[in-house]
């Protein structure tokens, strides 16, 4: 008997018949529905602190064999919120410390230090901000990725 746990998989409507044979019907055209895995372990659990972080907007649906992943709306919405309040304060206190002159900063005490912090500072803002802003499209490579692997299994 062949048991497949990717959602993803059923959606594409591979059924194994009373007499072992496959057989396969036309896809569902839903994206939603197409954009779920099944993930348990270490899989699970860095899906899991990445979606905290706000890298990851993803639900998690306890099932037996670990979690039906997918896309969520509202983690979207928290990565977005959470990722530009934090880059919002990154530039106000980069600001700052720039305004606040070179004989009062305690790191940058020439130019050239305000130069290279201010660039140094940016570039993490640029790549926090990749990479947020990109996660949805990110996940759903993700997930169609791992309904392929669920297929080869």
């Amino acid at each position: 008997m062949l048991t497949i746990y990717s959602y993803g998989v059923e959606s594409l409507g591979i059924e194994n018949n009373v007499n072992g044979t496959l057989t396969m019907s036309p896809p569902l055209n839903t994206r939603s529905e197409s954009m779920q895995c099944v993930v348990g372990g270490a899989h699970a659990f860095i899906l899991r602190v990445s979606s905290f972080f706000g890298l990851a907007p993803l639900r998690f649906e306890p099932r037996e064999t670990g979690y039906t992943v997918s896309i969520s709306s509202a983690m979207c919405i928290y990565s977005f919120i959470l990722v530009t309040v934090l880059l919002i304060l990154t530039v106000v206190g980069l600001i700052a410390e720039i305004n606040v002159g070179l004989e009062l900063s305690v790191r940058m005490t020439s130019r050239m230090s305000q130069i290279v912090s201010a660039c140094d500072v940016l570039v993490v803002v640029l790549s926090a901000s990749i990479g947020v802003y990109g996660a949805p499209a990110r996940m759903r490579k993700m997930l169609k990725y791992m309904n392929k692997v669920a297929l080869v299994s």
